[in-house]
């Protein structure tokens, strides 16, 4: 087993992010949680066959912008605000 402590006594661990537990619509019981723009969620492997098989499957996903602002799309560039045009302006 690995020794994480410093010689101080301290701990060499880095603490990433933290997890959540969610139910799913079955019932199933999995974590997740978000690190910087990606999703992170791990689930219970059901497919599990053997003991050399994990006993959990971790799934990363890139986050949508909306999720990324609290529900609120924001335009990734300047030059995506939507154009408006003088009402004396006709198009056509």
């Amino acid at each position: 087993m690995l020794d994480n402590t410093t010689p101080e006594g301290k701990t060499s661990l880095l603490r990433v992010m933290g997890l959540w537990e969610n139910t799913d619509k079955r019932g199933n019981k999995y974590l997740s949680g978000n690190i910087g723009n990606m999703r992170v969620m791990i689930f219970t492997n059901s497919f599990k066959q053997g003991e050399r098989e994990p006993d959990y499957i971790l799934y990363v996903s890139q986050r949508s912008q909306e999720e990324r602002t609290g529900g609120q799309a924001t335009p990734q560039f300047e030059n995506d605000q939507p154009r408006t045009q003088p009402e004396d302006d006709i198009p056509f």
